[in-house]
């Protein structure tokens, strides 16, 4: 059966249509799955580009991921430490008091160390989910106090009224019912000590004081940081904060959120540590309210008029052995207090 010329021509032109777009050639093929492949590769060994752990025996005035590995060990060992609980406001209080005296025992000649238990009640507005009046009573922190030894005592230092500037570095202990809380927050714990010791340890004076809040108080909605900064005398000096925190399991530290008006800080963090890693679309969709969640920063921010940043220290669902998941974060803030 002969078939109509019209539609015979027809068919001819999409057989050649067909041709003409044919089968991709396999070198381009290739050749995209070799570029693919390669920024596969070189976004993850970027992303692996860290600071190597350094081991117990590390010298002092470094940071030693396997010695914040011990504070971390000890800590979690307790179990789920909630507010007001036992085992917060007596095992973790004590382990973490034991903790302020080796950082003061590892102090040099050229650094002072001291800390305090602190308790207090007290009440703030609060904005989370709905408007709430959050109030506490007798929650408890450990704060541990370095400066140089050769720091003049009492109010002031030269021409500035008040108390010494000093770096804040925050963390807390407790943690939520169901978990012994190895990455919230008791890696940013381990951290905050071991930069403590290493800060202690260093063979020159600090040229500013350094505060490490060990705060007991932050899953019942941030109430311990609010204590401090509204109710501690060594609160009045801080100018600038380091929180640090921890969301979800498994990946690098993150800094998540900085600020708020004084972009010194992210320069400073930009400019000075070997890998920096920042989200500024993290911190977008976080504070849209998007993300039903919150941290000691809100209250740093807005109570305790300083700037700083939050990171997200590198999060463990369990303890393990000591990694770069712990080494850049203590690396970090100790090159963040050398320029500030």
């Amino acid at each position: 059966m002969n078939k109509d010329p019209e539609r015979r021509e027809e068919e001819l032109l999409l057989k050649e249509n067909v041709v003409e777009r044919g089968v991709v050639p396999v070198w381009v093929v290739c050749v995209c799955a070799c570029l693919t492949a390669g920024t596969l590769l070189a976004a993850g060994a970027v992303d692996r580009r860290l600071p190597e752990p350094l081991p117990t025996d590390a010298p002092a005035q470094l940071f030693s991921a396997e010695r914040a590995y011990e504070h971390l060990i000890n800590l979690t060992s307790i179990g789920p430490r909630v507010a007001g609980s036992y085992e917060n406001e007596v095992l973790a209080v004590r382990q973490l008091v034991s903790a302020a005296r080796s950082v003061a025992a590892a102090a040099s000649q050229h650094n002072l160390v001291d800390y305090d238990v602190f308790t207090a009640s007290g009440a703030f507005s609060l904005t989370f989910l709905d408007g709430m009046t959050n109030i506490y009573r007798d929650v408890q922190s450990v704060v541990i106090r370095i400066r140089g030894a050769g720091e003049a005592s009492g109010p002031g230092r030269g021409t500035r009224p008040g108390p010494p500037a000093a770096l804040l570095i925050n963390c807390h202990f407790d943690t939520v019912p169901d978990s012994p809380g190895a990455s919230d927050d008791g890696a940013g714990c381990a951290v905050a000590l071991e930069t403590a010791r290493a800060l202690a340890a260093s063979r020159r004076p600090l040229r500013h004081r350094v505060l490490v809040l060990l705060n007991g108080a932050e899953e019942n909605i941030l109430q311990a940081s609010h204590a401090f900064v509204s109710g501690h005398a060594w609160a009045r000096g801080a100018r600038a904060f380091i929180n640090i925190e921890a969301c979800g399991a498994g990946g690098r530290e993150v800094l998540f959120q900085a600020g708020p008006h004084d972009p010194w800080i992210v320069e400073v963090y930009a400019g000075a540590v070997p890998h920096p890693f920042a989200s500024s679309l993290a911190q977008e969709l976080f504070e849209s309210g998007l993300i039903p969640a919150d941290t000691d920063f809100r209250i740093f921010r807005d109570y305790g008029n300083m700037s700083g940043e939050r990171r997200h220290a590198s999060p463990l669902p369990a303890p393990r052995s000591p990694s770069v998941d712990i080494q850049p974060n203590g690396h970090y803030s100790i090159i963040i207090y050398s320029l500030v």
